[in-house]
């Protein structure tokens, strides 16, 4: 069945401004997305092996899963070194978010089997009010607020807490959990979600957040982790492909770290090569995900704030759970310096230098950059990263500037950074949706999808077959503001896109 009218408009507008979108639909937009997932490889090496992440992510994943799980995390990426990457720590019930990260699970491999488990590294260096509100839950239910109400936000953390990085707060508790008792009776009385919002986030904060195999765990990331695994397996049922969340900055500072001590690494070039390391910065200056250094500059030297969206030059600082960013003084120094003010408006320093680096990333004062993480991971190492639209944007900008950096003194290593795959992208699509009476298709949450005991096995088949178009337009309800900022949408926009998907996108599955 072909798009509504809207449909069409926001598609069309979606692809004027994402090249990733546009050659997604040009070339699988009639088609399942299983041709899509089949296309996301990592068959390229970079210039340093695999093999030390395989190691680092299963160290990692032990922590987090045990041993058993973190032995099957290490043979799936030693045979296909591809994982997501567009997603953040903690509670994760955005539902674009773990809907994208099932449907990568849902990809087989070139012997038509599914990988035993799919790795999300996520970032946890960002606060705890971001997009996907790991200070506590994200409801989809539809209230007197309508449609532009979605998503409904469930505080279980405290709102003193919303500017923590994920990686810094304390576990939550039987306290917490209590408080959100009370939030969620206030969301029911004042008619903002129904009976049976109501009763899917009281099954959430009663089976899961209230286990005891959750709630003794010592920290947030565990907790959430688990959460998120028992949601994942409610939804898919026990047969799927486990979900191993992961610590983005935590596994990349651990590849630093042996990093440090090898000077043919591409992050040692980077950060001690003079030239290199200016050139680099030289060259990315300005690009999304990375730093723009006039801003950074007169933060360090005292003559103000970095602007928002300044970034930070290869590392943030972290001082009293908060980041901060940090930029290259080599003003009168024999040896440049990493520098930054704090939070407490103190300055602080790292020289750059093996030893220093190293420290600060073993004593978690320093943690790498999104633009550091990406070096070590994609174009080091040559893992495949499938993230969203943005990433397929920045991803590819960061690559040409290193190559352009590394070319000059080896261009042997710049070929091989030149050919990792840096657009892989696997994101704002749903294959599922609730209809709810009237006729108006939203966006299915984790939450949802758990409190009515998940997808029959045969629907959990029928994902491959969801047509990529109506996968991204089973989205655009949650997503496409941020694709496409500057659109001017008409009047009741995300009413009538509700309207149009519920019967307009037949291939996406349906749930109550």
């Amino acid at each position: 069945m072909a798009p509504g009218p809207l449909g069409n408009f926001l598609l069309d507008a979606a692809a004027d401004r994402c090249p990733i979108i546009a050659g997604n639909l040009r070339t699988f937009g009639d088609r399942p997305v299983a041709d899509l997932l089949s296309s996301l490889t990592a068959e390229r090496p970079g210039p340093q092996s695999p093999e030390d992440f395989c190691r680092v992510a299963q160290a990692s994943a032990a922590e987090y899963y045990g041993p058993h799980v973190a032995a099957q995390v290490a043979d799936d990426l030693r045979s296909d070194p591809l994982i997501s990457t567009a997603n953040h720590f903690g509670l994760d019930t955005l539902a674009v978010s773990v809907q994208d990260t099932q449907l990568l699970a849902l990809r087989r491999r070139a012997d038509g089997s599914l990988p035993r488990t799919v790795v999300a590294l996520a970032c946890s260096t960002i606060s705890m009010d971001n997009i996907t509100f790991p200070l506590g839950a994200l409801l989809y239910d539809l209230g007197e607020g309508g449609v532009p109400a979605l998503p409904q936000r469930l505080a279980v953390f405290p709102s003193r807490m919303r500017s923590q990085t994920v990686s810094s707060v304390v576990p939550f508790d039987e306290r917490m959990i209590g408080q959100a008792h009370t939030r969620l009776r206030d969301l029911r009385s004042q008619n903002r979600i129904t009976a049976f919002g109501e009763h899917a986030a009281r099954r959430l904060l009663d089976e899961d957040l209230t286990a005891p195999e959750v709630l003794g765990l010592p920290t947030y990331g565990q907790q959430a982790c688990q959460v998120n695994g028992r949601l994942w397996q409610r939804a898919l049922g026990a047969s799927a492909p486990r979900l191993v969340q992961l610590p983005l900055e935590p596994v990349c500072s651990a590849l630093l770290s042996a990093d440090m001590e090898d000077v043919t690494s591409l992050a040692f070039r980077l950060l001690f090569d003079a030239d290199i390391r200016g050139a680099a910065l030289r060259a990315l200056d300005g690009t999304p995900g990375c730093w723009h250094l006039a801003d950074l500059d007169q933060k360090i030297n005292g003559a103000g704030r970095s602007a928002p969206g300044s970034g930070t030059v290869l590392f943030w600082g972290l001082t009293d759970g908060r980041r901060f960013p940090l930029a290259i003084d080599d003003a009168d120094r024999a040896v440049p310096c990493l520098a930054g003010i704090d939070g407490r408006g103190q300055r602080r320093e790292w020289q750059l230098t093996p030893p220093a680096i190293g420290g600060g990333l073993r004593d978690r004062e320093l943690l790498p950059s999104l633009f550091t993480c990406f070096t070590v991971l994609a174009l080091a190492r040559g893992i495949g990263c499938v993230g969203g639209p943005q990433q397929a944007h920045y991803l590819p900008s960061m690559q040409r500037g290193v190559v352009r950096a590394v070319d000059g003194r080896d261009p042997a290593t710049a070929r091989l950074i030149a050919s990792v795959r840096t657009e892989l992208c696997l994101a704002d699509m749903h294959f599922l949706m609730r209809v709810l009476p009237g006729g108006r298709g939203i966006p299915a949450g984790p939450v949802e999808t758990a409190a009515v005991g998940g997808l029959r096995p045969d629907a959990v088949d029928a994902i491959s077959s969801v047509i990529v178009r109506e996968a991204y337009l089973a989205a655009f309800p949650e997503v496409f503001p941020a694709l496409a900022p500057d659109v001017d949408l008409p009047g009741h926009w995300i009413e009538t896109l509700a309207t149009e998907n519920a019967t307009g996108c037949p291939s996406v599955i349906r749930i109550p």
